[in-house]
């Protein structure tokens, strides 16, 4: 039996040998939903099911396990449940007997615990693809050295493991001490130093802005407020035409306000050559009428 075991990164797993159907096709967690793959023979969710009800996994619980429900492949989990009432139970126990203290220091993954469950089975080939355990995570890194023990083992038994060159799962990590002793793990090692400096500094700027963004924000919201509430127009707009009762007094420049009314009409048959009016500063042509200047008083 030769068993593909497939994560979640997509530089690699779709590197694995669907159109073989010598090869079992296993797959692990919920980022692989959905047809994602294209043929899968057991699908694996070790997580526990309290763990599950966890809130924090309430926006893709109820997918996921919808979509169990309607696959024909067998899924293992850690107990019968009812979020998936087919699923098979993992042989734990027997694994924990088979592979003793040594697998239970390095069942550290669902991939290092399905490395096992192939060995258990008497697969001659393994080959694991979407893998890399490459995160910062301290648990990943715990991860990574499981499934490389898992999968010395399988070498130790005759066991041939194939990994895509794509994936660093196969990289084993730095020598301790050793690695820092090295060019390229000196020269990394500063640069961490360089690049973190760089970064405190870029967050101090973008602290210094983002208070600045505050507080032109309160600025405008002040005066938007002080515009809209406090800002007349009805006494002090400053108009370029004087209002059509102005005085002749006013209109020549005397220092008298303006008196504010009513439009003056005048009527159709008053054409500019028999009206008696006089033209404002601003162009406008205003009907006289009695008693509104000095040379037109009677």
């Amino acid at each position: 039996m030769k068993v593909a075991i497939l994560g979640t990164v997509p530089t690699s797993k779709m590197l694995a040998p669907f159109d073989d159907d010598a090869w079992e096709i296993w797959v692990c967690s919920p980022g692989n939903r959905g047809g994602v793959i294209p043929r899968v023979t057991r699908w694996f969710e070790i997580h526990g099911v309290i763990d599950m009800y966890g809130p924090e996994n309430n926006d893709w619980r109820g997918p996921y396990f919808d979509w169990l429900k309607t696959q024909s492949f067998p899924v293992y989990m850690q107990e019968p449940n009812d979020l998936l009432p087919q699923a098979k139970v993992f042989p734990r126990d027997a694994l924990l007997k088979e592979f003793g203290s040594f697998g239970r220091n390095n069942f550290t993954s669902s991939i290092s615990w399905m490395i096992a469950y192939a060995m258990h089975l008497k697969a001659t080939e393994i080959g694991i693809y979407g893998v890399d355990m490459a995160a910062t995570e301290e648990a990943y890194g715990a991860q990574k050295s499981g499934c490389l023990n898992m999968m010395w083992m399988a070498h130790q038994r005759g066991i041939k493991v194939e990994v895509p060159l794509e994936s660093c799962l196969a990289s084993p990590p730095p020598l301790y001490g050793y690695a820092e002793a090295t060019r390229m793990g000196r020269k990394l090692l500063v640069k961490e130093f360089e690049i973190k400096a760089q970064l405190a500094n870029a967050r101090q700027v973008i602290e210094h802005h983002t208070k600045l963004e505050k507080y032109y924000e309160g600025a405008l919201e002040t005066t938007q407020y002080i515009r809209r509430t406090f800002v007349d127009g009805e006494h002090d707009a400053e108009l370029d035409a004087a209002p059509a009762e102005t005085t002749a007094a006013e209109v020549k420049g005397t220092t008298a306000a303006p008196v504010r009314a009513a439009p003056v009409c005048v009527p159709d048959d008053l054409g500019p050559g028999s009206m008696d009016a006089e033209t404002l500063p601003s162009g406008l042509l205003v009907p006289r009428t009695k008693g509104n200047s000095e040379h037109h008083a009677e």
